[in-house]
């Protein structure tokens, strides 16, 4: 009756995630990545790939974090790249993998266990494929990228890979377009576009 109950009725945080380590984490360290408690990073520089683990402000239920950078570029909010201390959050790139719930996070339950090893294939596997050989996989991204982005610190984004590697046209129009479409409150980003733009030598 007990291993019922551990099957179908919740558990605490604690005891979910020493499962979560013993069955499910060496399945990510066989693919790369390493570290332990709430998050894993997989190293191959310039790539960096965050797994992470994060409880949901009602302490019922977890979020499971994707997040995929490039060294060269900024954290998310600024700063350097120290790749074997990047933070999901301060990723460039990033995504969850999604439970089936219309609750939209995880339960501390052993069957989520079982249940995200085989959502990591589909979701987890399939989110980091698309961010993992440098330069392919990014030319292709800069290449896809529209002229306008919705949110012009993209743009600052896909023109700093698009000058590393070596579209220098590329990342002027985007640099441009982006600095066209800055709200006047974002003087931030208006003078890193600016910053860029002049350092590209397209200013």
């Amino acid at each position: 009756m007990k291993l019922l109950a551990d099957l179908f009725y919740p558990m605490n945080r604690e005891r979910f995630l020493k499962v979560l380590a013993d069955r499910f984490y060496p399945i990510l360290r066989d693919q790369g990545f390493q570290g332990s408690g709430t998050t894993l990073r997989r190293v191959r520089e310039p790539v960096v790939h965050v797994f992470n683990i994060q409880g949901s402000s009602s302490a019922d239920g977890f979020y499971v974090n994707l997040g995929a950078h490039l060294v060269f570029l900024p954290k998310e909010g600024g700063g350097s790249v120290v790749p074997g201390e990047l933070k999901e959050a301060e990723c460039a790139f990033r995504d969850r993998i999604h439970p089936s719930t219309k609750l939209g996070r995880w339960p501390y339950a052993r069957t989520s266990t079982a249940k995200l090893m085989k959502e990591w294939e589909r979701q987890g596997d399939a989110f980091f494929k698309k961010y993992s050989v440098f330069p392919d996989d990014f030319r292709e991204l800069v290449e896809a990228a529209v002229v306008t982005p919705t949110d012009p610190s993209d743009g600052l984004k896909y023109a700093r890979i698009a000058a590393q590697l070596g579209l220098r046209d590329r990342a002027a129009a985007l640099a441009r377009e982006a600095l066209a479409n800055v709200a006047p409150r974002a003087t931030g980003l208006r003078a890193d576009l600016a910053r860029f733009l002049e350092e590209l030598g397209a200013a």
